[in-house]
Parts: C-alpha cells; sequence; structure tokens
C-alpha cells in the first residue's frame, strides 16, 4: 500500500514539474518581447542623459508598432517668466513646445515585436492620445520618468508588466501578481 503511495506522489510530482515546464515555454515569446521593450525603455532613459533633451518610447498601440522619439524644444520656467525658488521646484517634467520626432538610428523608426502572438496590451499610469491611439513614457533630461507599466498579453492569456519607476527611470520586468520575473 505504501508503495502505490509513493509511486502516486513521484507521478504527480513529475507531471506537476512537466506541466511549469511546458507552461513556461509557451511564455517564451512573451518573455522575448518583454526584454525588447525593457530595452527600448532604458535605451530612450539613455538618450535622455546623454543628450539632454527629453526622449519617449512611443507605442501606437492599434498598429503595436513603438519607437523611440526625442523632444523638439523644451521651455524652463525661466523662459516661460515664472519666477522660482530652489526650494519650489516641480518635480513634473519640462513643458513642451515643438513636437517630438523620431531618433535618427534604428530605433526612431517604427518597429513591432518580433513575436505576432504578443501585443502591447496598454500603458498604464499614464494619458493616451486617443485621437492617435498613441501611448507614451517620457523620459526627462535626468533620466527620470513618469511611473508607467508597459503590459503585454500573448494568444495564452499570460501578461507581463515592464515597469517604470519615477525619478530614477529604473525598468523592471514584472509578473502582474507584483513578483519580480527572473528574465
Amino acid at each position: 500500500m505504501f508503495e502505490i503511495l509513493l509511486v502516486v506522489l513521484l507521478i504527480g510530482a513529475i507531471f506537476g514539474a512537466l506541466a511549469n515546464q511546458v507552461r513556461g515555454g509557451l511564455a517564451l515569446p512573451l518573455h522575448n518581447s518583454a526584454r525588447v521593450v525593457a530595452a527600448g525603455l532604458r535605451y530612450a532613459s539613455q538618450r535622455a542623459v546623454t543628450t539632454g533633451r527629453m526622449h519617449r518610447f512611443a507605442v501606437d498601440l492599434e498598429r503595436q508598432v513603438f519607437r523611440i522619439e526625442v523632444l523638439e524644444r523644451e521651455i524652463g520656467l525661466f523662459e516661460l517668466g515664472a519666477a522660482t525658488h530652489a526650494g519650489l521646484q516641480s518635480l513634473l517634467p519640462p513643458r513642451s513646445t515643438g513636437e517630438f520626432l523620431a531618433v535618427h538610428d534604428r530605433a526612431g523608426s517604427w518597429r513591432p515585436l518580433d513575436d505576432s502572438g504578443v501585443w502591447i496590451d496598454r500603458i498604464d499610469g499614464g494619458l493616451a492620445d486617443l485621437a492617435s491611439n498613441l501611448a507614451t513614457v517620457r523620459f526627462s533630461r535626468d533620466g527620470s520618468a513618469e511611473l508607467r507599466e508597459v503590459v503585454l498579453s500573448d494568444r495564452y492569456e499570460n501578461q507581463l508588466a515592464i515597469r517604470v519607476a519615477p525619478f530614477t527611470g529604473e525598468v523592471r520586468i514584472l509578473e502582474l501578481d507584483g513578483a519580480d520575473a527572473e528574465l
């Protein structure tokens, strides 16, 4: 009797391990796409710091394409004629004049995710331009960002979020239940 129970437990453990491996293998394109989006977000942040100009990661949610854009021109508070005090500086991104333009390298071209079974579901935490169906993550000249989560989904109903932390601009890939993904 004890031997039968042991065999049943072993079969259950093996089946559970195989099921997790199969599920993880099915989510591989989702994890790869999350790495691509995270790399794009990090690149936009690094470009903002090195060029001293605001950048953004722009996503056309309808067409499922993304690119990196740079702000044509920024104006500060002094240019607006507002008096400021060092202790009263705003933490909001600078106001902009002009438009965001595509950067002049490969990252400035609209590109889809590599796997057609994965899509950018939404960008949480910000306002999308509903007229153009464009959602963005902006990075200031110091690399800081607005709090955003880019949520990716796949055909197996798996989801990952790429979180951009405010102030630091740190980019992390997370499971939607809040646990860090080991990617």
